[in-house]
């Protein structure tokens, strides 16, 4: 994919989606995490508590067994959103 096709693809996910910041606040809470065994998984179930996420997209389902929200796949995320 080129460039200018990937800029546009990305810009358009963002009109549906929300980019998160990661804080200093988050990072922290990730480090200390002893539910999540990686750091990366920490970040995203600290960060999406933070901002009040509906449902996390991940293709880590088994990183997220212990989470409050839905977990879904992309897969699954585009066949609910066909519904």
């Amino acid at each position: 994919m080129c460039k200018d096709k990937s800029i546009k693809v990305l810009r358009d996910l963002e009109l549906i989606v929300s980019i998160v910041d990661l804080s200093g606040k988050i990072v922290q809470l990730a480090f200390n995490e002893e539910v999540f065994t990686d750091f990366e998984d920490g970040l995203q179930h600290h960060s999406s508590i933070e901002i009040g996420a509906g449902v996390i997209i991940t293709r880590n389902l088994k990183g997220f067994k212990y989470f409050s929200l839905p977990v879904l796949t992309a897969a699954q995320s585009v066949k609910a959103i066909g519904k």
